[in-house]
């Protein structure tokens, strides 16, 4: 094995702690010494690869964000040949499906959107933000099709359901 390929390995072994640690602690649970004391990595490699707590929280929110729309995207053909009504519901159930299938990326999820760190809400918000499209452009779609309520807007009703 290449040096390379060790450095890549290392990385990925702190990255599967890391989305471990903060998948059952949430971010103000989590501490770098548990991810090291309970995966058997040393303090020393960890701060060689990563430089704390902040940027291992961010890139497993990225990952788990990143997840998550591909899953989306790639269900999302399907929902637009049913109805408006069943593809907005089927939509919305795609998020639970993929936490049922990936239970550790839910407090991550959870913790990034509901509970972010005041310090990480900027790089949170970027990191969520090609969801947020996703979800705005499926959502706008459907609804353009909706016959709606005299007196509501296709904008109104789209933002009521984002």
């Amino acid at each position: 094995m290449t040096q390379k390929e060790r450095q890549e390995r290392s990385k990925e072994e702190i990255y599967r702690a890391a989305m471990a640690e903060f998948g059952s602690r949430g971010y103000d649970g989590a501490n770098m010494e548990h991810i090291c004391a309970d995966h058997g990595i040393s303090k020393g490699m960890m701060y060689h690869y990563y430089t704390g707590k902040d940027e291992l929280f961010l890139l497993c929110v990225q990952d788990v964000f990143q997840n998550l729309k591909a899953q989306i995207e790639q269900e999302i053909v399907q929902l637009e040949q049913q109805s408006p009504l069943a593809a907005i519901r089927e939509f919305f159930l795609l998020r639970e499906r993929y936490f049922q299938e990936h239970p550790e990326r839910e407090r991550i999820f959870e913790t990034a959107l509901l509970h972010p760190p005041r310090h990480l809400m900027g790089q949170i918000g970027a990191l969520h933000a090609p969801i947020r499209d996703l979800n705005k452009r499926f959502i706008a779609h459907a609804v353009s099709r909706m016959p709606l309520r005299p007196g509501l807007t296709p904008e109104e009703v789209t933002r009521y359901l984002e």
